[in-house]
C-alpha cells in the first residue's frame, strides 16, 4: 500500500493548490480524481476510492498500472544504472530497444531515434524530414489530427486548439491541412460508393498548387486519434502513397496513440497496404516511464548533422530497459492478439 502524507490538506485544498503552483498550459482536467495507487485498469484516490480507468492513463498504460514485471525491471535496473549519457556515450538497454523496434517494424535497414514524448518524436520528424527535403518549405497534416505541443507539431495539428495557438506562437515552416477520410460524417459531403476517393484527389490538387518540390512531407495518423478515433477506409492510404510517391514526398506516420498492439496489431499502419518512410512512438512505449522514438529510412534519419536533434536525459538505460520489459510482456501475454479480438467485439 502506497502511504503519503497529505498533511493538513483536503482533497479540494489539494485541487485548488494546483491552480495556484501549475500553468494552465499543461492541463484540462476532466475529474477531481487525486491519484495515489493504481494496480491493473483501477487507480484509487486519496480516500481509498478506486476507479476504472477507460482512458490508460492517455493511451499509456497498455500492461495496466503497476504491473509486477515491470516494477521489478525498474527496480533491478535502479540498482545497477540509473542514468548514462546517451549523447556521449554507450548503454546496453537503449541498443537492445532500438534493436527490438527495428525487428517489429520489419524495416531492419531504418534508422532509430529515441526521445521523451510523442511531441518531441513528430517534432524531430519533420525536421528530419525537412533536412532531407532541403529547400522546400510546406508541411501537409490532416485536418482534425494532433500530433504534439512543440512549434512544429502544433502547426501541423488540425485540432482547434493547436490551430489557435500556431496562430499566437508561429512556425518554422508554413503547413496545409488535407481532409482526413471521415467516411461517417465526410467532409466533403460525399458517400464512399461513389465519391471515387475524392480526399486523395484534393491531396493530388493541392500538391500541384503548392508545387510538388515545395512539400517537405506528409505527416499523418493510421487512425485519428483525438480528432475522434476515425478509421479511414481500406484502400486510402494505398492510394494516398500512390500520389506521394510519384514527386518522392515522404510519409510520416505518427503512431504515438496506435502503436504496440492498441489497435489489434503491432503499429496502426499495418492494418492498410502501404509503406512509411518515417514512423514516431510514443505513449505506451514506457509503460507509463517517459520515452518515444522516430524510426525511419536511414537517407532521411540521416539528414541532419550529429547532435542536431539530442536531448540529455534521452536513451536512458532504466526507462530503455523498462520499454524492451514491456514489449516482451505484451509478446508473451499475446496482448496483440487480445486486442484484435477485443476489437471485434467492440
Amino acid at each position: 500500500m502506497c502511504v503519503l502524507s497529505f498533511g493538513e490538506r483536503t482533497p479540494e485544498e489539494i485541487i485548488a493548490k494546483y491552480e495556484k503552483v501549475f500553468s494552465r498550459v499543461q492541463r484540462v482536467s476532466y475529474a477531481p480524481v487525486i491519484a495515489v495507487r493504481g494496480r491493473n485498469s483501477r487507480v484509487f484516490d486519496v480516500s481509498g476510492r478506486a476507479y476504472i480507468d477507460f482512458t490508460s492513463s492517455a493511451a499509456v498504460m497498455n500492461l495496466g498500472y503497476c504491473d509486477p514485471e515491470i516494477v521489478k525491471v525498474i527496480k533491478e535496473q535502479a540498482e545497477e544504472l540509473i542514468h548514462f549519457t546517451f549523447i556521449y556515450g554507450y548503454n546496453v538497454p537503449a541498443l537492445q530497444l532500438a534493436e527490438e523496434l527495428l525487428a517489429l517494424s520489419g524495416f531492419k535497414d531504418w534508422r532509430v531515434v529515441l526521445g521523451l514524448s510523442g511531441s518531441d518524436a513528430n517534432e524531430g520528424a519533420l525536421m528530419l524530414a525537412k533536412g532531407f527535403r532541403k529547400d522546400s518549405r510546406v508541411l501537409m497534416s490532416h485536418a482534425g489530427s494532433f500530433h504534439g505541443c512543440c512549434v512544429g507539431t502544433t502547426t501541423v495539428s488540425g485540432v482547434d486548439l493547436s490551430v489557435k495557438v500556431s496562430k499566437i506562437v508561429g512556425s518554422w515552416l508554413k503547413s496545409v491541412k488535407v481532409p482526413y477520410p471521415y467516411c461517417y460524417r465526410c467532409p466533403l459531403s460525399l458517400e464512399l460508393k461513389s465519391c471515387g476517393m475524392s480526399c486523395v484527389e484534393n491531396v493530388k490538387a493541392l500538391i500541384e498548387e503548392v508545387g510538388p518540390e515545395d512539400v517537405v512531407a506528409l505527416i499523418t495518423e493510421p487512425i485519428q486519434g483525438d480528432g475522434g478515433i476515425v478509421v479511414p477506409p481500406e484502400n486510402y492510404f494505398t492510394r494516398l502513397e500512390g500520389v506521394l510517391r510519384k514527386h518522392g514526398i515522404p510519409i510520416i506516420v505518427d503512431e504515438v496513440q496506435t502503436c504496440l498492439g492498441r489497435t489489434g496489431k503491432w503499429f496502426g499502419y499495418q492494418h492498410f497496404s502501404f509503406r512509411p518512410d518515417v514512423m514516431t512512438l510514443g505513449k505506451p512505449l514506457g509503460a507509463g516511464l517517459p520515452i518515444s522514438a522516430i524510426l525511419g529510412r536511414e537517407d532521411i534519419m540521416n539528414s541532419l548533422p550529429e547532435f542536431a536533434y539530442s536531448f540529455t536525459l534521452a536513451g536512458n538505460p532504466l526507462i530503455a530497459r523498462v520499454a524492451l520489459r514491456g514489449i516482451q510482456l505484451i509478446k508473451e501475454r499475446d496482448l496483440v492478439r487480445r486486442a484484435e479480438k477485443l476489437g471485434e467485439i467492440v
